[in-house]
């Protein structure tokens, strides 16, 4: 039971981190959007978004307080590829 109860707390943390996290995404786009055009404001954003998503749920959903670069390394690799195919899809 007290799995279960710690796992149910993990799950509302991480929804509210990426609440958090798509808030700022597309507040950064709109704000972007406004200065430039969609391409350079949806690459700012979505860097903006991947940095503080990595960082708040490692640092609030999962607790990893320590070294992480070779997870970072992965992350932004895997995001590069995302962002790649949401630009073919533009």
């Amino acid at each position: 039971m007290r799995t279960f109860i710690l796992n149910k707390k993990r799950y509302i943390r991480y929804a509210i981190v990426s609440l958090i996290v798509t808030a700022v995404d597309y507040a950064t786009f709109f704000f972007a959007y406004f200065f430039t055009n969609v391409v350079i404001a949806q690459f700012f954003s979505y860097s903006v978004a991947i940095l503080l998503s990595f960082k708040l749920h490692g640092n609030f959903v999962f607790g990893v307080h320590r070294k992480t670069h070779v997870a970072l390394t992965a992350v932004i690799s895997f995001s590069l590829i995302g962002l790649m195919v949401s630009y073919l899809m533009l």
